[in-house]
């Protein structure tokens, strides 16, 4: 590129080497010529950044594909039940995180310290039954329990 450069410049001094011979019709041909290598030369470097710029754009969609097709590969895998998808380990997944057209993911759903199956995704905050839904049974209410007793 340097060595371009070099000629590109000592062929914009020849113009005035030929005006002073007398060739002045060369010399606006040769200025003409010169100006066209500057304006090929600045494409050029132009085209170079877009190109790197697009070899850039590609080795991520390509990363982003592959983290796909392992998310895909890994779902064939998970068993759906009780709103939650199930892992190998036994433990529930968000669906809706799973479910995003544009950006699924695996997402473990937690508990928080309670036993009777409900559990909530951390970055949805989608809520599900993972042991099915549970009705209350009669022995935990009171007995003498009286809604109207407050009237």
């Amino acid at each position: 590129m340097s060595t371009l450069m070099t000629a590109v410049k000592a062929a914009a001094n020849i113009p005035s080497q030929l005006k002073k011979l007398g060739k002045a019709e060369m010399a606006e041909t040769v200025l003409t010529v010169t100006n066209g290598a500057y304006e090929l030369m600045g494409e050029n470097l132009d085209l170079k950044s877009e190109i790197s710029t697009l070899k850039e754009t590609v080795r991520a969609k390509g990363a982003e594909l592959n983290g796909l097709k392992d998310i895909n590969s890994r779902r064939q895998s998970l068993k759906f039940e009780h709103d939650c998808y199930w892992d190998e380990s036994g433990f529930p997944l968000c669906s809706a995180c799973l479910e995003k057209p544009m950006d699924p993911a695996l997402i473990r759903m937690h508990s928080k310290g309670r036993d009777d199956g409900y559990v909530k995704c951390p970055v949805c905050k989608t809520e599900a039954w993972s042991k099915g839904r549970t009705t209350p049974s009669i022995a935990y209410c009171n007995k003498k329990f009286d809604p109207y007793a407050v009237l």
